[in-house]
């Protein structure tokens, strides 16, 4: 199956760059912005030395990088495609930050079938401006129902799908409706803000 998401580590780093890619390659949807202290990137370099440079020479390169970056962060700010994450936290905090930045606030609806699930979940989404999704749905797509019994699979899908999402909150119908998806999801994924039950 071909990837039809990319990360790619240093781009765009000019605006002919980035203007190029918007142009003639995709648009691009999000840019994770890592921001540190001066220390903490001289720190860095010291333990993983790219070039043998002195303190000098990293404290320029570091003040050349803010004013090469400037221009781009300015451009797409506009557009709110810009995730800007504290990378002077631990690797599991930055780990942490990134997953929230990535996946829209996820808002969950369960309860017992004729609940008024879908009713509601729509009346809902309509009036605060969140996107629907329909769990039940998901797992009906082919490629989905091949592999139903792949808890990992079916849930790694779902991943990859909100990770496309555009929209910054989601209201899910019919998720999590196992104990085995709530696991693996908030592992790979991220907690859920709320989760709403309806008992009829």
């Amino acid at each position: 199956r071909k990837a039809n998401t990319f990360l790619v580590s240093g781009f765009p780093n000019s605006m002919d760059q980035a203007l190029y890619a918007e142009k003639f390659i995709k648009e691009i949807k999000v840019i994770i912005n890592f921001e540190n202290s001066q220390e903490t990137s001289i720190n860095r370099q010291k333990i993983i030395p790219i070039e043998n440079l002195n303190e000098e020479e990293l404290i320029k390169n570091f003040e050349n990088f803010k004013e090469i970056s400037f221009p781009i962060k300015q451009f797409y700010q506009k557009y709110g495609v810009i995730r800007t994450i504290n990378s002077d936290l631990s690797d599991n905090e930055i780990y942490e930050n990134l997953k929230e930045n990535l996946f829209p606030e996820i808002y969950c609806l369960i309860g017992k079938k004729y609940s008024g699930k879908t009713l509601i979940s729509k009346v809902l989404t309509e009036r605060t401006g969140m996107k629907y999704i329909n769990f039940f749905l998901f797992l009906e797509e082919p490629n989905i129902a091949k592999k139903i019994n792949d808890n990992e699979f079916v849930i790694q899908q779902f991943i990859n799908r909100l990770r496309e999402e555009e929209s910054k909150k989601v209201l899910i119908e019919n998720f999590p409706m196992k104990k085995e998806y709530y696991t693996i999801f908030v592992q790979n994924c991220k907690n859920f803000k709320k989760i709403f039950y309806l008992n009829a």
